[in-house]
């Protein structure tokens, strides 16, 4: 399975610096496609791609141990290194975690991200600070559970700074269900990273499915087997120069090999103004960009 902090790191890098970003804040509407964007448009499709993987994994991400989303020591873009509050006991703090029908799912699930309990500094003064809540419910009979992401906020400060040199703001909501042999994934959310002056939003409102390939079924808390992928969709990613607002297409399933724990094959549109970024996968984690201009 992709690590789901290098997927958010490249695909927000990708979004950030790929694009453009500056400090000017006025961007346009909708900026059309054209062969410049098929590089960073592409690479951030490529990890909407795999961060789907993630979502769709059957099994519920545990906020108890941590932020997930970041890594410790990972670089998000120009050299920024994030190293999230990970030893802290207190942080974060968890509502009833009560699983009745012991699914693997709680029932209702807050954890809450607190300045007081989730600041961390290192040894050189630089302060890791997490902020917001995580929501989990059980959806019932029907094997999946729902995420909601309240203002969750990771911010990094330098030595002495009262402004944060790195800040990540996600909010929305996704649905993961499942069967024995299909999955499926109704995301609705947004990304919203500030590094170095530069901001850079990504917002999805996807429906991912997931069809078993091979013999091996579906079983929660086990890794994805083989099987194809389907993604489509409102998608939009910005920078402060530039506002691509697009749709998702899958045009040939995407290919999902267990052992390399990622996408082998398939093609995925990115579909606007001026034409189409298409990215296609040709080999684990392989893939390329192109720009089909508008006919």
């Amino acid at each position: 399975m992709p690590n789901t902090s290098r997927v958010l790191a490249g695909l927000l890098a990708a979004a950030a610096f790929g694009l453009g970003a500056c400090s000017d804040s006025n961007s346009p509407t909708t900026t059309p496609l054209n062969a410049a964007s098929a590089q960073p448009v592409g690479d951030a499709m490529a990890s909407t791609a795999d961060l789907a993987i993630s979502a769709i994994t059957p099994s519920v991400p545990d906020f108890g141990l941590g932020f997930p989303l970041f890594s410790r020591g990972r670089a998000i873009g120009g050299g920024i290194q994030f190293a999230p509050p990970d030893s802290l006991p207190t942080c974060p703090s968890a509502s009833n975690l009560t699983d009745t029908d012991q699914d693997g799912v709680p029932d209702n699930a807050t954890w809450s991200f607190t300045t007081a309990n989730c600041t961390q500094t290192d040894i050189d003064g630089n302060r890791s600070v997490i902020t917001g809540s995580v929501v989990v419910t059980d959806p019932g009979l029907t094997a999946g559970y729902d995420l909601h992401l309240n203002a969750l906020t990771a911010q990094f400060y330098q030595t002495g700074a009262s402004s944060p040199l790195l800040q990540l703001v996600m909010d929305g909501a996704w649905a993961l269900r499942g069967t024995s042999r299909t999955l499926t994934a109704d995301q609705n959310y947004t990304f919203v990273l500030t590094a170095q002056g530069q901001r850079a939003t990504l917002a999805n409102d996807l429906a991912v499915s997931f069809t078993t390939t091979g013999p091996t079924p579906i079983a929660w808390g086990t890794p994805l087997p083989a099987g194809n992928i389907s993604i489509s969709g409102a998608w939009r990613v910005s920078s402060s120069r530039e506002n691509h607002s697009l749709d998702l297409t899958t045009i040939t399933p995407l290919v999902y090999d267990d052992a390399c724990g990622g996408i082998v094959g398939g093609v995925l549109d990115a579909r606007g103004t001026g034409g189409n970024v298409r990215v296609t996968w040709t080999a684990c984690g392989v893939h390329t960009n192109q720009y089909l201009p508008a006919s």
